[in-house]
């Protein structure tokens, strides 16, 4: 492909060649030259970007039937600022059938395991009290 015209396909965001050779035509563009119809070309970002992704293959997944039955968890920190109580730990926990998510917030990475200790009592007593 010409230097110019690949300039030019650059400069007017990769537009497709027979409209830009219709703009040289018209002499809508100044500086833009007249361009013959051998003007086509191969361009790797124009390329790329008209690929086309395949679909993931449905895949067998897991789906919860109760709550609790599955639990999503996930340790963030240490966070730049602290929070008024001097915590720095973010401790999420997410029951994948409700999306239910309790949070709480930790000073040391080492009160995670406490804590979700405390989670779970809680929620077996709930549990028994229903």
């Amino acid at each position: 492909m010409d230097e110019q015209v690949e300039l030019w396909h650059e400069r007017l965001g990769h537009m497709n060649f027979r409209d830009l050779r219709t703009l040289g035509k018209f002499e809508c563009v100044r500086g833009l030259p007249k361009l013959g119809k051998k003007a086509n070309g191969i361009c790797g970002p124009c390329q790329q970007g008209k690929q086309t992704k395949s679909m993931h293959k449905k895949g067998k997944y897991l789906s919860t039937k109760e709550p609790l039955e599955l639990l999503h968890m996930d340790l963030m920190g240490p966070m730049q600022t602290e929070s008024l109580g001097g915590k720095r730990y973010i401790f999420v926990c997410v029951d994948d059938f409700s999306r239910f998510t309790w949070t709480y917030f930790l000073r040391e990475k080492s009160e995670t395991f406490d804590k979700f200790k405390m989670l779970c009592t809680k929620l077996q007593n709930e549990m028994n009290s229903n």
